[in-house]
């Protein structure tokens, strides 16, 4: 869908498009998910810490926000602002979010400069909770 919004011209569409994957994405819908809560008894325990998680951004929507960012010629801050404003809008329902709006923004970026330690710390916090 991004890449048929991004061809169309409809970036500000496309940039919304992959804040709601993100958003799914770090909530562990797929085409497994139930919005069963006994889920979380059951997967949580793949979901934290980082070092072996099952819940991440998929490779292809980080190399659309890589794209994006080249293209818009945003920098870190700039991007990381954007992702932010784009998360808080997503009007997906989920009966589960693993990550805050914050943490969901700071994740790609971590994923973006490869900061491991930045993510062991984002999931050590959401596993806490």
């Amino acid at each position: 869908m991004y890449d048929f919004l991004y061809e169309q011209e409809r970036t500000e569409d496309a940039f919304k498009y992959i804040c709601e994957v993100v958003v799914c994405d770090l909530s562990d819908v797929s085409n497994k998910f139930s919005d069963d809560p006994e889920n979380l008894r059951f997967f949580g325990k793949f979901y934290f810490p980082y070092t072996g998680t099952q819940v991440g951004i998929r490779y292809k929507t980080m190399k659309q926000i890589e794209k994006y960012e080249k293209e818009m010629n945003w920098d870190k801050q700039t991007l990381r602002s954007k992702l932010y404003e784009g998360i808080s809008a997503v009007q997906v329902s989920l009966t589960l979010r693993l990550f805050t709006d914050d943490e969901c923004a700071d994740i790609v970026i971590c994923e973006l400069e490869k900061d491991k330690a930045g993510l062991t710390r984002i999931y050590d916090e959401a596993g806490k909770r």
